[in-house]
């Protein structure tokens, strides 16, 4: 593991590291897409306040005596639970009851959790250029990244749903900027406030704010080949007030600064959004506002979000989970050892960065049809000090987040439930 969290690389560095020489005596007929200019949509209303429409999750953790234990330290750890329960009644449209403990309490950063948000935007964007090119595109459809020029130019060959696996399944930083080049910056600002995530602000991915000039990219379909634009001019959220996080902090040059780490320019997405953006996915009965991502992609995304590291590319998983799964995907594991093999089927993305651990899952019980979907974060950084990449998550984070799920579990999808 590297001194920062995540690479100090610009945008195009990625692209240059995987990259094969590429030459092509004949060329498919080329159509270019023409950026469009955005309409900026009027300011939205202020957020509402954490407790609306939330029940009080206090009393259902507090009665695990070890949840209650971590819970005793909640402002320090920055912990934060939000839970959402479909129910129906007879002849009712189905709704979600949530339930939440300190849920927006304070700023968390959302380290890989974000991924599911640039891999639903790349499906919705290729929804959108498969319609207006008549041409049948999809996430398997070859896609190429080029940089520089003569000696210089390089080629990067993949397809989005390669990249959707590896940022998604085991969280692979390069194919989440692939992704992020691919919408773009401003455009996936649209598209997320297009479906109600109006407070994720997603401006940096692997710990650099994007800028810079972007790689040529293409669909490369067998009729045709697509250069792929990217829209501009939605207004970004702007940066908030300073946002200091712990006692101390590594710099850019590994020196230790006594000053706590400001956080105002980094990602931001709260719990309440990154659960909801799920629930578009797992149950959009649920929702007025979804992505508009064609069903077979939908289908195709349901099952990556449904696979551990162990599963990557299809491959049969290990009878048991492996100690990368438990410690990619804690959450998820815990819940799904809380039944024989298969009962509960859990799909989600999470993710941990500066010492912040985030789990965002939905599990359904696969016998009864009972489900819930829990989000959660919480601070394991017992030395104060940020970005010295000496986090406790193995001594807190996993801990906690394991028991969670076994009591959620056993509380919404048991025979009370």
């Amino acid at each position: 593991m590297s001194r920062l969290p995540e690479s100090r690389r610009p945008m195009w560095a990625l692209f240059l590291v995987a990259a094969v020489a590429s030459a092509c005596s004949t060329q498919p007929r080329v159509r270019s897409i023409v950026a469009a200019d955005i309409v900026a949509p009027p300011p939205p209303p202020p957020p509402p306040s954490p407790v609306d429409e939330i029940a009080d999750l206090e009393p259902i953790l507090r009665s695990d005596p070890e949840l209650a234990a971590w819970m005793d330290d909640a402002q320090k750890r920055r912990l934060q639970v939000l839970v959402a329960v479909p129910e129906k009644e007879e002849g009712a449209q189905p709704t979600l009851r949530r339930m939440g403990y300190r849920a927006d309490a304070e700023y968390f950063y959302p380290a890989s959790a974000v991924k599911l948000c640039l891999a639903t935007a790349a499906l919705e964007k290729l929804d959108e250029m498969r319609e207006s090119y008549g041409v049948k595109l999809k996430p398997s459809t070859p896609l190429r990244f080029v940089t520089g020029e003569g000696r210089t130019r390089r080629v990067l060959d993949t397809s989005l749903g390669r990249d959707i696996e590896l940022a998604l399944v085991i969280s692979d930083n390069d194919a989440a900027n692939r992704l992020f080049a691919f919408v773009g910056t401003e455009e996936l600002a649209e598209r997320l406030d297009r479906v109600g995530l109006k407070r994720t602000r997603i401006v940096q991915t692997l710990g650099e704010v994007v800028r810079g000039p972007e790689p040529m990219i293409e669909l490369r379909a067998p009729s045709m080949t697509i250069p792929v634009g990217r829209r501009i001019g939605f207004p970004l959220t702007p940066a908030p007030p300073p946002i200091l996080v712990g006692r101390a902090h590594v710099d850019a040059q590994g020196r230790t600064v006594a000053a706590p780490l400001d956080f105002a320019d980094k990602n931001a997405a709260p719990l309440r959004e990154l659960q909801d953006l799920l629930v578009t996915i797992m149950r959009p009965d649920l929702v007025a506002e979804r992505p508009a991502i064609a069903a077979a992609d939908r289908t195709e995304l349901i099952e990556v979000l449904a696979r551990l590291p162990s599963a990557l590319g299809g491959r049969s998983r290990a009878r048991a989970p492996t100690a990368r799964d438990r410690d990619a995907k804690p959450l998820h594991v815990a819940i799904a050892q809380t039944a024989p093999p298969g009962a509960i089927k859990v799909s989600g993305k999470g993710g941990r960065a500066y010492g912040f651990s985030v789990e965002n899952v939905h599990a359904v019980d696969t016998r009864t049809g009972r489900s819930f979907f829990a989000a959660a974060t919480i601070l394991s950084n017992e030395n104060g000090t940020m970005n010295d990449d000496r986090y406790d998550y193995e001594s807190v984070a996993n801990p906690f987040i394991s028991r969670l799920g076994v009591v959620l579990a056993q509380k919404l999808l048991g025979p009370q439930g």
